[in-house]
């Protein structure tokens, strides 16, 4: 399924691209009036990347929910995340618009939902293994054959195959009850966060218009000249242009 939407983007933008240039293949002659509507021909759809999180969250919560029951599930929710990810490797970069610039707010909200899939395999994990009709041969008589047979399969603390599951579970879960209990200013301090300070980059570059090749700023005043002449709008502000006009040779160009 996801090489289709490949596959289907794909076709839907070369065949926008076609219809846009009369199949000529060339892009500086269009049929739109506007820069939106050009836009639109060739930068394609706004990348939803909630979408994505939440189909990883969904097979993650799957596979540690039942994989202890169904092994098969590990392989394959690994084997579905990696072709997920390649086909949206794809698709960023050749059918959809550039994801914008975000901080890491997102992904820390998707690991503070994903530290309870362990607590879902270790307790459902030791349910199944402790279930006294596969392990023990436990059965029971029904009165009737229309009643169905009870399992034995009842809470009880004892040692057996599935008590190290068990042990895991409780103390997983008395680590995140920490977490939910003591502040956050607390847990820093001892070191329990996922990052101890806000992620900060420094480009070590210059100022815009210093760091510029003359290449990109010739492109932009062709092209902010192209839109005046053809549409009778500034793309640009003069300043903007002026600056531009005015970029030399930089040796730390971006």
């Amino acid at each position: 399924m996801p090489y289709i939407n490949v596959v289907k983007e794909g076709v839907i933008t070369t065949l926008k691209t076609r219809v846009d240039t009369k199949c000529s293949g060339n892009r500086f002659k269009t049929r739109a009036h506007t820069i939106q509507l050009y836009k639109s021909v060739y930068t394609g759809k706004e990348w939803q990347i909630h979408f994505k999180y939440s189909d990883a969250l969904n097979i993650t919560f799957l596979a540690c929910l039942y994989g202890i029951g169904m092994p098969i599930m590990f392989p394959m929710a690994a084997l579905i995340i990696s072709n997920q990810r390649l086909a949206e490797k794809v698709q960023v970069a050749y059918n959809m618009r550039q994801p914008p610039a975000m901080d890491d707010a997102l992904s820390k909200s998707v690991l503070s939902i994903l530290k309870f899939a362990p607590l879902c395999l270790l307790f459902n994990g030791y349910w199944l293994l402790d279930n006294r009709q596969f392990f023990d041969n436990v059965w029971v008589y029904k009165d009737k054959t229309t009643h169905q047979m009870k399992s034995g399969h009842y809470i009880g603390f004892h040692t057996n195959q599935a008590s190290p599951l068990l042990l895991a579970g409780v103390l997983c879960a008395l680590v995140v009850i920490v977490q939910c209990i003591f502040p956050d200013e607390l847990l820093k301090r001892l070191g329990y966060t996922m990052a101890m300070d806000s992620l900060s980059v420094d480009e070590d570059l210059p100022n815009f218009f210093k760091s510029l090749p003359v290449r990109e700023a010739n492109m932009l005043i062709a092209e902010h000249e192209h839109v005046q002449a053809e549409y009778g709008f500034e793309l640009l502000d003069s300043y903007f242009v002026d600056r531009l006009k005015d970029v030399g040779w930089n040796t730390r160009q971006i």
